[in-house]
């Protein structure tokens, strides 16, 4: 990059859902000994992701106050009204960054060498969405760049990040990882006996 500096970025972990299915927070279901929040917290110190913000319900505080020292905690006061509730809520509660990480606690096997391709590609394109790709199908975390988090602030009315997106005019790179932990979401105990 010819000397120049890389983009700065922020990690925000999606975990202010209620997690019905499993039968408590996401972010506190454990697997090998560890919580979800736990096993991403590693996951972006191995790929040397910080800061971190972690967007939580009020009633899931508990579970994320261990990691206190480690992260930022911001409170959707209402989950209900959906992830994108939780990314505008991550965003305005953590420094001004070039791209943001959008990592759904329900995802808690990627791998770190994915997190560190991701944020390589998003060096290299830093307006850009940069998703990855295994076998075809677009999985997360994801990085978005500012802009988009400034689109999302200027349309509140939107409800979906996949048409905020398209609707932003944003370039998206589908980026090809071998990790098919991109498509794994833990929405049931069921889920966590077929890796």
């Amino acid at each position: 990059m010819n000397g120049a500096s890389a983009p700065s970025l922020t990690s925000i972990i999606l975990a202010a859902g209620r997690g019905l299915r499993m039968g408590m927070p996401k972010l506190a279901c454990e697997t090998d000994g560890q919580s979800f929040l736990e096993r991403i917290l590693t996951t972006l110190n191995r790929a040397d992701c910080r800061p971190v913000t972690v967007v939580i319900a009020e009633e899931a505080r508990e579970y994320a106050l261990p990691f206190a020292a480690k992260i930022s905690m911001a409170v959707n006061p209402a989950p209900e009204r959906g992830m994108l509730s939780s990314i505008r809520i991550g965003m305005t509660s953590t420094a001004v960054a070039d791209g943001y990480l959008l990592f759904p606690v329900d995802h808690p096997f990627v791998k770190p060498e994915t997190v560190r391709a991701l944020v390589s590609e998003f060096a290299l394109h830093p307006q850009a969405v940069i998703k990855p790709v295994y076998q075809e199908r677009g999985g997360h975390p994801l990085i978005v760049p500012r802009v988009l988090q400034d689109y999302l602030l200027a349309h509140a009315q939107m409800e979906s990040l996949r048409t905020a997106i398209h609707e932003s005019g944003v370039q998206q790179i589908f980026l090809p990882i071998n990790d098919e932990a991109v498509l794994r979401n833990i929405n049931t105990p069921e889920d966590l006996r077929f890796p």
